[in-house]
């Protein structure tokens, strides 16, 4: 995750301020020298000044990047709106007719990545999103961090509301993008690499932004990548110090100690990150695909060790000793043999169908000697918030409403 970050936050700000053409160098370098600049900085206050640094400066970065964020499909607007000799409402025109293909989230049942074949968004990509937004460490330890459940509660549905917030800042840009290059009014400048999905954000910002914006847009997504590395970052030194050196090598070791460990650790991961993060222009195409392959390795053991660890009292150890093997075998011999023929995620249901086999046996056939009973925290209150199930259908609904929208039913 580390490595994909910086790189694709270096393409947007190798753009932006054509750091290639100024300094005479390659795309390779270009791309290493801002790698380098941006993972240095983050580490610096990642790992010297904790969680809380990480959450004041995601803060901050929010706020800027929903501002930014909406400026870019505004102005994509203006710029669509000029080809046909209008302005804003004249772009929303374009954009909705032009290209009506472009707007259906509904893609074929036989549609390869980075498509989203509609039978995934019930199957392979809704437990891949379960893994992400309910296991990721760097997501949860959020949570894990408010002062109680409800306010848990609320910080997650927020954010599930923001990330509906997507489809404006990421897609639309996206589609306009297409239309500009499409109308021949946007294209690669310098001579770095051609014009692709991965810098094709960067490319609009060019064409849209003006020039006075442009510093704060600039700041923004520096801010924004940070926000990002410093998240993960934060999150592997937790899970080194608290899950696998405390137990194993510190056992009587205090709070300092584990905290010091985690900052070293956070250290060495951050260098190789940057070390790593130039050469993901050459794993494949499109950074999220890259990602979401990689994660598939061990995304399933991961999301049935924390679903039936919550809901079956029975299970034992001995499933995910049997399962991460298991599911590592399995998607090896996905990757090699139907990969080229299917979407992976419909592997990787396949696999988490497998998963919940193996899960379902070990707390049938070899159970836990005694059934699992969740230790009392008393130094936290675990009320739930009132309103959060009503809220929480709010959102399931919004998205609905979305996904019809961007549909035969209505735009496509």
């Amino acid at each position: 995750m580390l490595p994909t970050i910086l790189y694709s936050g270096s393409v947007a700000l190798e753009k932006i301020f054509d750091v290639q053409d100024i300094f005479g160098i390659s795309y390779f370098t270009a791309i290493l020298v801002v790698c380098f600049a941006t993972g240095l900085i983050g580490m610096a206050y990642s790992v010297f000044g904790g969680l809380k640094a990480v959450a004041y400066s995601d803060t901050i970065n929010g706020v800027g990047l929903l501002i930014g964020g909406f400026l870019v499909p505004i102005l994509g607007f203006v710029a669509l709106g000029q080809l046909d000799g209008g302005g804003f409402l004249a772009g929303i025109k374009h954009f909705a007719t032009a290209t009506p293909e472009k707007m259906n989230a509904w893609s074929a049942p036989n549609a390869m990545a980075p498509y989203i074949p509609w039978p995934l968004l019930f199957t392979g990509m809704f437990v891949n999103n379960m893994f992400y937004w309910a296991t990721n460490q760097s997501i949860i330890q959020r949570s894990l961090g408010a002062k109680n459940l409800a306010e848990a509660q609320k910080g997650a549905i927020w954010a599930g509301f923001f990330k509906c917030l997507d489809v404006f800042v990421i897609v639309i840009p996206g589609i306009i993008a297409y239309q500009l290059m499409d109308a021949g009014a946007l294209q690669s400048s310098g001579s770095g690499a051609a014009f692709d999905g991965d810098s094709a954000y960067p490319l609009l910002v060019l064409h849209v932004m003006p020039k006075p914006l442009m510093g704060f847009f600039a700041a923004v997504m520096f801010g924004a990548i940070l926000s990002s590395f410093n998240s993960v970052l934060n999150s592997s030194s937790t899970i080194f110090s608290l899950n696998i050196w405390k137990p194993i090598f510190g056992k009587n070791a205090d709070a300092k100690k584990v905290v010091k460990v985690g900052q070293i650790f956070g250290l060495i991961v951050g260098i190789l990150a940057i070390v790593i993060s130039p050469f993901i222009m050459y794993f494949g195409s499109g950074i999220m695909n890259f990602i979401n392959e990689c994660w598939g390795l061990f995304s399933m053991p991961i999301l049935c060790a924390v679903l039936f660890g919550m809901l079956n009292k029975n299970v034992s150890s001995l499933a995910p000793k049997i399962g991460v093997p298991v599911h590592i075998v399995l998607y090896a011999i996905g990757y090699f043999t139907v990969f080229d023929k299917i979407h992976y995620l419909y592997w990787v249901f396949v696999c988490f169908l497998v998963q919940c086999v193996i899960y379902f046996a070990c707390a049938k056939f070899a159970p836990r000697k005694t059934p699992f009973e969740m230790p009392n925290v008393p130094q936290i209150e675990l009320v739930p918030w009132k309103t959060g199930k009503i809220w929480a259908t709010v959102g399931i609904l919004v998205v609905v409403v979305m996904y019809i929208v961007f549909s035969p039913l209505v735009l496509a």
